[in-house]
């Protein structure tokens, strides 16, 4: 961080009318370097902030052999016919897949809120819901 403030009041020091301040009144670099290096900080804090809220975001993802399927949120009964021994991954930060047997969602046949990894279906799947 102090190597790029550096390079910047370098780059102010050769060109020191580069920089406008928001009133248009042009601004040498002994003023300016304090004021970019403050947006720096804030830059980092914001972009820290962020990175520390990502975990916590729901997200999934659902993989089959006819299909891929992905969200954020909650997803309604979707057709996703697959056979009995067919592998699958589902992958999920805060929500839980449940498996049917029919397309209409109506026969649950397998939930989980944890991964699973080439996960082997042991009956017939017909749909999905995805609840976050």
């Amino acid at each position: 961080m102090q190597g790029l403030v550096l390079a910047l009041g370098t780059l102010l020091k050769d060109n020191p009318f580069w920089f406008q301040t928001a009133s248009n009144k042009r601004t040498e670099n002994t003023s300016l370097l304090p004021t970019i290096t403050f947006k720096m900080k804030i830059s980092a804090s914001a972009l820290l902030a962020l990175v520390t809220i990502l975990p916590m975001t729901n997200a999934w993802i659902f993989t089959t052999k006819n299909g891929q399927w992905d969200g954020t949120k909650s997803k309604a009964c979707t057709k996703a016919a697959n056979k009995k021994g067919t592998t699958f991954d589902w992958s999920s930060r805060g929500c839980t897949i449940r498996i049917f047997s029919d397309s209409k969602c109506d026969n649950q046949i397998g939930i989980a809120d944890r991964d699973w990894k080439n996960h082997e279906l042991s009956r017939d799947m017909g749909a999905f819901k995805v609840n976050c």
